[in-house]
């Protein structure tokens, strides 16, 4: 009989095996591929467990946001054993309806993968740096636009079109094809396209956040579904005009929002409307590489026009003259402050 300790040894050995074939497939050229999948495949059908514990790493691993097996693999291993302590706390026959409905699902969940997900037919990456921005007609005929200091993975398969958003803002006009829907995916979330038009934003404040904001027709956005939620992902469609905010929790209620305004980044330029100076600054902020410091006692100063994203120190210039402020550059960086008076003689 094999014993707790065994099985325990049994089970990491195989989730670390998952973790090395997950990066293998990850990071494998595309001369590579090929090899790499028929070796993949070899050890997905080895063994049940190997496939139940792919799906998990692959589930897993854009939720922890980590790139490498040192940081995978105990973040993994430590919700492994989370989830063997919630079922012992179960009744024998709650645990094991639990046990065998998780089995299925893994496995079920491993095999769609396996057949849609692992089979690319066309692999990409594109990133910008602060300050600039990128417009990418892919193979499908779709057109994204990314914008500044943002990392995007794109993998086309048969299947799906998938488009992860590792951090900072798109814009994607989708063509259609309906045998093969098009996501895009953050750690936060997916948010699926169901007509054309829309952005998607992953925030990085206190708290990640994705927010996602459609121009023309609907898009399904969804929360994030864990790995060990037998529970559906909450999703919520929006039409043109509509935006909210996904969190690896929850899907915020939908707002009506300026689109047109929100993505006028896409053509150079950067909306306000009665804005706070604060914000404004904070947006500028995302498009230079040198920082900019604004004292409080202007930070509430109200701002509408139309700025140029792609120069910094135009736009802070237009401030300038339309504002009571004064723009600085120190050691620091750029100093927005109030603007000094001067005398009469």
């Amino acid at each position: 009989m094999t014993s707790l300790h065994q099985s325990s040894s049994t089970d990491t050995a195989i989730v670390e095996q998952a973790i090395q074939w997950h990066m293998q497939l990850h990071d494998a050229a595309a001369d590579e591929f090929a090899a790499v999948q028929s070796a993949f495949e070899t050890w997905l059908a080895s063994n049940t467990a190997h496939a139940t514990a792919y799906q998990r790493v692959q589930s897993m691993w854009q939720q922890f946001n980590v790139e490498t097996i040192a940081g995978a693999k105990p973040l993994i291993e430590s919700n492994l054993a989370a989830t063997e302590f919630l079922k012992k706390k179960k009744s024998a026959r709650k645990a094991a309806k639990s046990i065998a409905a998780m089995l299925v699902v893994g496995l079920s969940a491993a095999l769609v993968y396996h057949t849609q997900q692992i089979k690319p037919t066309w692999v990409a990456q594109y990133q910008t740096p602060i300050g600039q921005q990128k417009t990418i007609d892919l193979p499908d005929h779709s057109k994204l636009v990314i914008n500044t200091d943002t990392v995007v993975n794109i993998r086309y398969s048969a299947h799906q079109r998938e488009i992860v958003l590792e951090h900072g803002e798109l814009f994607i006009q989708v063509a259609k094809d309906t045998g093969r829907p098009l996501v895009v995916s953050t750690a936060d979330g997916t948010a699926q396209a169901l007509g054309t038009q829309f952005s998607v934003y992953r925030k990085n404040e206190q708290r990640t956040k994705t927010q996602v904001a459609v121009l023309e027709s609907q898009v399904k956005a969804c929360n994030l579904q864990r790995w060990y939620q037998l529970n559906s992902a909450h999703c919520v469609v929006i039409s043109a005009g509509e935006s909210i905010e996904i969190t690896p929790q929850n899907v915020s209620p939908k707002q009506s929002v300026d689109v047109s305004q929100m993505n006028a980044w896409v053509s150079g330029k950067l909306l306000f409307d009665n804005a706070p100076l604060i914000s404004v600054i904070q947006q500028l902020q995302r498009y230079s590489p040198i920082p900019i410091t604004l004292i409080p006692q202007v930070a509430q100063l109200r701002v509408s026009g139309v700025f140029p994203a792609d120069n910094v120190n135009r736009s802070l210039e237009l401030l300038a003259n339309r504002l009571p402020i004064q723009v600085t550059q120190e050691a620091q960086g750029i100093v927005v402050h109030p603007r000094k008076l001067t005398r009469k003689q």
